[in-house]
C-alpha cells in the first residue's frame, strides 16, 4: 500500500508502456494480465492518497467509478459479442459515476454554461460523426452504441462545465476536460477498429489514450481531494 501511495502514477505509467510494447511486438497473451493490473493501482493510488478528505460520498463515487472501469477492462480482454457489450455496459456505469461527481462538484445552470455549450457542440459534433461512419457496420449494437455516445459526450459536457467555476477553473482545464477529450477519443478510435479498420497497431493508441485519460482522472480527483 505504501509503495503505491508513494509511487503508484509511476508505477502505472510503467505497466501502461509494458501493455503496449506488448501489443506492439505482438506477446498478447500477456495483455490481458497486464492491462487488468492497471486500473487497481490507480485505485489504491487514490484511495490511500484521499483517506482524510471531507469529500467521502464524492471519494466513493469516484472510486466506485474506477471500479467498474476495471470490470470494463477485465471484459474487454475476453472475446465475442457478449463480453464487449458487457464491457460497455461496465464503462457506461462508469461514466454515469463521473457525471454524478461532476455535478456534485458543479451543477449544471443554464445561466453560467458557456463551457459546457462549447464542449456540447464539440463532443457532440465528434460522436454524431462517428456513429453516422459506423452505422452501417454496426447492426445490433448501433443504438447500444448511441446510448454509450450520448453518456460519454454527456460526460464531457460535465467536465467542461466545472470550468465556469474560478475555484475549480485550474482543476478543470488541467485534468477533467483534457481526460474526458482522451476517452472520447479512445472510444472513437475503438469502436472504429472494431468495427471497421481492426488494424491491430490502433489498439497501442486505444491503451495510450485510455490510459492517459484514467490518469488524469484519477490526478484531478486526488487533487481535489486533498485541497
Amino acid at each position: 500500500m505504501n509503495v503505491i501511495k508513494k509511487h503508484g502514477l509511476l508505477i502505472f505509467w510503467l505497466l501502461l508502456y509494458a501493455d503496449c510494447a506488448l501489443l506492439y511486438f505482438n506477446k498478447t497473451a500477456y495483455h490481458p494480465m497486464v492491462k487488468s493490473a492497471l486500473l487497481p493501482v490507480l485505485i489504491i493510488y487514490l484511495f490511500t492518497n484521499s483517506n482524510k478528505t471531507r469529500n467521502k460520498n464524492s471519494r466513493k463515487i469516484t472510486i466506485l467509478a474506477l471500479l467498474f472501469s476495471w470490470i470494463g477492462d477485465v471484459f474487454l480482454t475476453k472475446t465475442g459479442d457478449t463480453f464487449f457489450m458487457l464491457g460497455m455496459i461496465s464503462f457506461l456505469t462508469m461514466h454515469i459515476l463521473y457525471i454524478t461527481y461532476f455535478v456534485r462538484l458543479r451543477p449544471i445552470r443554464l445561466s453560467k454554461f458557456s463551457e459546457g455549450f462549447a464542449a456540447l457542440v464539440v463532443g457532440g459534433a465528434a460522436s454524431y460523426q462517428v456513429l453516422t461512419f459506423l452505422k452501417p457496420y454496426l447492426g445490433s449494437f448501433f443504438y447500444p452504441f448511441a446510448l454509450y455516445a450520448l453518456v460519454i459526450t454527456l460526460m464531457g459536457v460535465c467536465a467542461a462545465n466545472i470550468a465556469g467555476s474560478k475555484t475549480l477553473r485550474s482543476l478543470a482545464v488541467s485534468y477533467f476536460i483534457p481526460a474526458a477529450a482522451l476517452f472520447i477519443l479512445s472510444d472513437a478510435v475503438l469502436a472504429l477498429d472494431k468495427f471497421y479498420f481492426k488494424e491491430p497497431f490502433l489498439q497501442i493508441v486505444i491503451m495510450m489514450t485510455y490510459g492517459y485519460a484514467q490518469y488524469l482522472f484519477t490526478c484531478g480527483f486526488a487533487k481535489h481531494f486533498k485541497a
